[in-house]
């Protein structure tokens, strides 16, 4: 019993030694292909940067999959790298090389992983002739349907807009920032195709139109902004504030400007956006200052911070405003106030900064009181 015990142990320990030799020796494998295939692409690159500067002796066709792998690569780092003034001669190598057949080839492939990478890398080629297959894909994979998306704003732009909006359920949050994110990749001038949603009855596409138009700082938008901050939709109504937002402000202090409204809107989102807006005020009016002061006692966390961010980041008069509020009967208000004001005192030396201002020492004064009632309560307790 014993020896067959001993041998089993023995046979174990062979088994193991063989499997650790075969891992071992499979990883030396992989590093070598690794290094080789890291050497190929750089030689790759070296080739690349000579021929479209007009130099060298063109790029060696490739041999393999692996060779042909390594271009790819190195076209595609390229892209990006060079920009747009070498799009074309980069453009000609992809097609030599015959990599832009080889994706348009991949689109079909059954697998989804594979047809997303193609379309991802003829998206980055800017690749014509593939446009008429992109626009065929159908799926409801959404990496797929996202790479075959950008794909088609990067070779056709702004024509497309619309194309993608259309196989897009734009209703839903995260399918909404997806597009907007898309759109980074659409350059010059879409205020006409963003019009026709603007004036549209589609009401999810003119809240994009909103904010897209917003994020470009495109100052055409500005009457739409207005206009839609008194919407009966509540998403026109936030899609509106965050294309203010975009602006760092429109029109604040306008008396078109609905800031009594929109400071007790029944959502939460739209006074918390707006609680936002108000820190970019140029002058820290009297009305501005109000309806911080009414923000900073709502219900709701989200306003309360941004109530008392945007009264700190006014300087001086929505300082005072914050150590006033230390004295609120309002808890919320009195909270929030100083979470602001204790951290900007602990950590970035507002006490000095208080000595240029004409109130500042009375601002002092109370942040102090505030601190010695709060120790002796807690004291009490």
């Amino acid at each position: 019993m014993s020896k067959l015990v001993f041998y089993g142990v023995v046979i174990l320990i062979i088994l193991n030694l063989s499997m650790f030799f075969i891992i071992l020796v499979n990883k030396v494998k992989n590093n070598r292909k690794i290094d080789i295939f890291n050497k190929k692409k750089a030689s790759y690159l070296n080739m690349i940067d000579q021929t479209i500067k007009g130099e060298g002796d063109g790029i060696t066709r490739p041999v393999n999959s692996t060779e042909l792998e390594a271009l790819k690569e190195a076209l595609l780092y390229s892209f990006d790298y060079y920009g747009q003034t070498y799009y074309d001669a980069l453009k000609t190598i992809c097609r030599e090389a015959g990599i832009v057949k080889e994706e348009i080839k991949g689109l079909s492939n059954p697998q989804v992983l594979r047809r997303a990478t193609a379309a991802y890398s003829l998206g980055v080629m800017r690749a014509e002739e593939s446009l008429q297959f992109l626009l065929k894909i159908k799926s409801q994979d959404p990496v797929l349907l996202q790479t075959v998306h950008r794909a088609v704003l990067q070779i056709g732009g702004k024509k497309y807009i619309d194309f993608v909006l259309s196989s897009t359920d734009i209703s839903e949050t995260q399918q909404k920032i997806r597009v907007m994110e898309l759109f980074t990749e659409v350059e010059g001038d879409i205020f006409e195709e963003m019009l026709l949603y603007l004036e549209g009855d589609d009401l999810f596409k003119k809240a994009l139109a909103l904010e897209e138009l917003g994020r470009r700082k495109e100052s055409r938008v500005k009457p739409y902004i207005i206009s839609n901050l008194s919407s009966i939709h509540k998403e026109l109504r936030i899609s509106a504030l965050k294309a203010a937002n975009s602006f760092r402000c429109c029109e604040c202090d306008d008396s078109q400007f609905p800031l009594e409204q929109l400071t007790v809107d029944e959502s939460w989102e739209v006074r918390s956006f707006c609680a936002k807006l108000l820190s970019y005020s140029e002058n820290a009016s009297d009305k501005v200052l109000k309806a911080l002061t009414i923000l900073l006692k709502d219900p709701n966390w989200n306003v309360r911070f941004n109530a008392s961010e945007s009264l700190f980041l006014l300087g001086e008069r929505g300082i005072e405003v914050l150590a006033e509020s230390l004295n609120s009967e309002d808890r919320f208000a009195r909270e929030k106030a100083y979470d602001v004001l204790h951290r900007e005192w602990t950590l970035f030396d507002l006490e000095k900064k208080l000595k240029s201002y004409s109130n500042g020492e009375k601002i002092r004064d109370s942040i102090i009181q505030f601190q010695n009632r709060s120790k002796e309560e807690d004291a009490i307790v």
